[in-house]
């Protein structure tokens, strides 16, 4: 094999796979992120592309001897392919910024089963317990309300929660 960086054989797989790098910012800082595709055709954030190990999805696969891309990877068809994504998936539309704030968060930066799990976290405490939650850090505490009043200003929270 003509290659002598495995990191530049699991690229080359990855590309093969039909993976893309796409600009996004990252928590690490970084401006750029792995895209790969699911069986729908939709893509999914894998991760940021100075931190993802290639080698978990792609250590027992063959190396290809080149990359063929066979798609439009213009900006013109990837909006024709967000189009197609937002039919299937119903036109669903949204005026609620918690709806904005959690798509985006799930869509660019946390793994859905990640939020879920937090989800689930708060729920089971809130089932064992009706005390108030005391948080080890004040000021992180702080900063959440800050952005929920940013997010939905108090007129609006005490509208949706009957108040």
């Amino acid at each position: 094999m003509p290659y002598k960086d495995m990191r530049f054989e699991y690229l080359l797989k990855a590309l093969a796979a039909g993976w893309h790098i796409q600009r996004a910012s990252c928590m690490c800082g970084g401006n750029y992120t792995w895209m790969r595709p699911r069986e729908s055709g939709a893509q999914e954030t894998a991760g940021c592309i100075c931190h993802t190990d290639l080698s978990k999805d792609f250590k027992d696969t063959d190396t290809p001897e080149r990359v063929v891309f066979t798609e439009d990877l213009s900006q013109n068809n990837n909006n024709n392919n967000n189009n197609n994504i937002c039919k299937a998936s119903g036109n669903i539309v949204s005026d609620n910024p918690m709806v904005e704030f959690l798509y985006l968060l799930m869509r660019d930066h946390l793994p859905v089963g990640k939020l879920e799990g937090i989800i689930r976290q708060i729920e089971k405490g809130r089932k064992d317990s009706t005390d108030p939650v005391l948080y080890s850090n004040g000021w992180l505490v702080q900063y959440a309300k800050y952005c929920i009043n940013r997010l939905i200003p108090k007129s609006k929270q005490e509208h949706e929660n009957g108040a």
